[in-house]
């Protein structure tokens, strides 16, 4: 018996590593992909898939470890990386750029708690809440302060022209929501058997506990999956077909 306790206490610890490593990894690769979707890549695409990986720790019951501290801190390092032009004025701003870097970051552990308090608390669809919650986000972070309205993510879409053209509604707020309802859409029809792969899912469902890959397509069909997807290609389809009009 004493010969199998230090091979359970390793299986334990290793358990207990993934969610902690997934929830960094999750944060770091939206960091890195909104970060590329402005200058100076510039690479606005990536922009509906960049918070994926976040959504999907939103998307688990279970608070992933370590989750707001990931946040904020890569967070932190996608705007210092994205401000680092601040710098090059004068060595006086070397200060500043990193205080607003430390201002901004904390919006998106801010985002990420409402959204998750709102879906598994107050049973709000994900579809709904993210969208509304990140165009909170911007639109407080262009006020508060005096306002910094810089890097919405609706900004990384200056180059898709029949898209943006409901700006004259709705700002650069509704190109924002139209992005995260189709990431949101993304992120709700990734199967829980790839969740659990790549250890985003809950500690508590072990591989005798995963659905089946049939099991996991009718849950999609039957869960928010289809209407959110639904929803989003409705939007993206008026809003493009009404910038074709405007142009």
């Amino acid at each position: 018996m004493a010969s199998h306790e230090p091979t359970r206490q390793r299986t334990i610890e290793t358990a207990e590593a993934l969610p902690s490593r997934s929830t960094w990894l999750a944060a770091g690769t939206t960091a890195g992909l909104t970060w590329a979707a402005f200058f100076p890549l510039d690479w606005g695409f990536v922009a509906w898939i960049a918070p994926v990986p976040i959504l999907l720790l939103v998307r688990q019951s279970l608070r992933p470890s370590h989750l707001y501290r990931a946040l904020y801190t890569c967070s932190f390092l996608g705007f210092l990386a994205s401000l680092q032009w601040m710098r090059l004025g004068d060595n006086w701003m070397i200060p500043a750029w990193i205080c607003l870097s430390l201002y901004l970051a904390a919006y998106l552990p801010v985002q990420v708690a409402a959204c998750r308090v709102a879906h598994h608390r107050l049973r709000v669809p994900l579809g709904v809440i993210v969208p509304a919650a990140f165009v909170a986000g911007e639109y407080a972070r262009a006020h508060l302060l005096t306002g910094l309205a810089w890097y919405f993510l609706g900004h990384s879409q200056h180059r898709f022209v029949e898209l943006i053209q409901i700006s004259d509604l709705v700002g650069a707020y509704g190109v924002t929501a139209i992005v995260m309802l189709v990431a949101t859409a993304i992120t709700v029809s990734v199967p829980t058997a790839w969740l659990a792969r790549l250890a985003i899912t809950e500690q508590s469902m072990t591989p005798a506990h995963l659905p089946s890959a049939a099991t996991s397509r009718a849950g999609w069909m039957s869960g928010p999956g289809p209407r959110t997807t639904m929803a989003a290609i409705v939007l993206v389809a008026l809003a493009v077909s009404y910038g074709i009009w405007r142009r």
